[in-house]
């Protein structure tokens, strides 16, 4: 998928100029909340993070240069955009977190807060 393409091609970059790579997924209750929870996750996120659709209600951000702390407070940032929205957020950071795509993405997965 893109996402893992993207994801893969992103650690590698962070990997080799020893900067961090943060994920941060937003799930959603239900698929007729994804168009609100895409609102709010892109509303909370700089131009250059891109967001893909992972699986049938997920969206996951790539946060590039960013740590556990820039993370933390995109994901409260995320929170407060979501409100009300039927959705949780989770992330995880590269290299402390994991370093293999599939890892950060079933941490930031199980850090999905409802």
């Amino acid at each position: 998928s893109q996402l893992l393409l993207s994801l893969e091609y992103e650690l590698t970059l962070a990997a080799r100029f020893g900067r961090p790579l943060s994920c941060l997924l937003v799930l959603a209750d239900e698929e007729a909340a994804l168009p609100a929870m895409a609102e709010g996750l892109m509303g909370a996120l700089r131009a250059v993070d891109p967001v893909f659709r992972f699986g049938e209600r997920e969206l996951v951000a790539l946060l590039p240069d960013t740590d556990t702390e820039g993370m933390e407070v995109v994901e409260r940032r995320v929170r407060e955009r979501l409100g009300a929205t039927p959705a949780c957020v989770g992330g995880a950071t590269a290299p402390v977190d994991a370093q293999e795509p599939m890892a950060l993405l079933a941490l930031a997965r199980g850090r999905c807060e409802e």
